[in-house]
This record gives C-alpha cells, structure tokens and sequence, in this order.
C-alpha cells in the first residue's frame, strides 16, 4: 500500500448521505488530520507537524467521544493496523520517529524494543 487513499477508502455513500456511525465519522476525520500533515515519501510517511524532543509527532484528538494527546505513529496504528494491547508498544523499524507509516510500525513489548535499539546503536 504505498498512496493514502489505499488507507482512507469506505463507501462514499455513507458519508454523503450522513448514515455513518458517529464512530466511523470520527475515524475518517482523524485519519484525514493525520494525513493532511504527512509527508508521503518513496519511503517513510513522516509527520510535518508540532513532535516531541525525541522527534516523534504530537497530536490532540478526539477519538471516540474521548479527547487528549497522542504520538502520532500510535494514532496511525490505530486507525490503519489496530488496536494496541495492553502490555505492547509501538516500534518503528524504519528507526525514523517521526514515520507513521503503517507497515513501518509493528506491535513489541517494552523490553522488545529496548533490545532492538541498543542493538542497532551497537551496529551503526
């Protein structure tokens, strides 16, 4: 899958005609802020807005009648892979903390990606 609109496609009608869920609605709006501030490239899909001091993007949002802040590549995966466990993390493999590209991200524990990343440092 290499366009955003592979990611974004739902029947038009639904939205047209106001007969979405408010849930579904609330999906399709947040995937749209998502990646109306992404910058798809041959590679990474990397965040253009406000990140954190480690370089990962920051969003407001409200999902789901709930509202607060969230790194961006957690809300990617949420909207275009699936929920996150309780007890797993995130991990880019691209090593790049502003992508939100979804086959660049994938579910790991804590302890996993410790264990990546400092076996990345040891291999640069």
């Amino acid at each position: 899958m290499d366009t955003r609109s592979e990611y974004l496609r739902r029947p038009p009608n639904l939205l047209e005609f106001g007969l979405a869920t408010l849930e579904l609605r609330e999906e399709i709006a947040m995937a749209h802020r998502l990646l109306s501030n992404t910058e798809i490239g041959e590679d990474c899909w990397n965040w253009r807005g406000s990140k954190n001091e480690h370089g990962y993007g920051k969003l407001s949002w409200r999902f789901y009648q709930s509202k607060g802040n969230m790194a961006t590549h957690r809300v990617s995966f949420i909207l275009f892979v699936g929920p996150i466990p309780k007890g797993k993390i995130i991990d880019h493999l691209c090593n790049n903390p502003a992508c939100l590209r979804p086959d660049h991200l994938r579910l790991v524990t804590q302890s996993e990606n410790v264990l990546r990343s400092y076996r990345a440092k040891i291999h640069c």
